[in-house]
């Protein structure tokens, strides 16, 4: 994304949700904290703190896009208002499915229903997370009033998912 969503000037709440880090060296960040970091300084990845965890995801029910259950779950995890998380998650569907509803289609193969995940841009699964967190980091940065510059190196099919998420 090249563009900060237009209500990035209400900087996110922290998160309900804390994070540590899984070799114990790092405990009690906030979500913007982890997101502008690649690992925890003590090598290991970041996670969130069991006991700060929500109990239940509120307002789910049948019938919902994955951009708004996929904004449900965000709020609580990363302190930024459920409008907000619902205007992410909209825009990184938007090319999914060649933007029809649903983004991630189910598929039948015989007496099975099989959930097709490279129906985003780059065809690969990766985009489903890349096109949410490339979102992420420009509504957290443009809060901030930042920017930055993101390098891909990587083979397979990470870097061009990756590279397509923060056009």
């Amino acid at each position: 994304p090249s563009k900060p969503s237009p209500s990035v000037a209400a900087a996110a709440m922290p998160s309900r949700v804390r994070y540590q880090s899984t070799r114990g060296g790092v405990h009690g960040l906030d979500f913007s904290d982890i997101l502008l970091s690649a690992y925890a300084p003590d090598g290991g990845l970041f996670v969130p703190e069991l006991s700060t965890m929500p109990n239940h995801i509120a307002g789910l029910h049948p019938g919902m896009t994955l951009a708004q259950v996929t904004a449900r779950v965000l709020e609580p995890f990363t302190g930024i208002a459920l409008a907000d998380c619902e205007e992410i998650c909209a825009a990184a569907f938007l090319s999914f499915n060649n933007g029809l509803e649903p983004a991630l289609p189910l598929v039948r193969a015989g007496r099975r229903l099989l959930l097709e995940t490279g129906a985003g841009p780059t065809l690969a699964f990766k985009d489903i997370g890349q096109q949410v967190v490339a979102r992420l980091l420009n509504h957290v940065l443009g809060g901030r009033g930042e920017r930055a510059t993101i390098v891909v190196e990587t083979s397979g099919d990470t870097g061009p998912a990756a590279i397509e998420a923060v056009r």
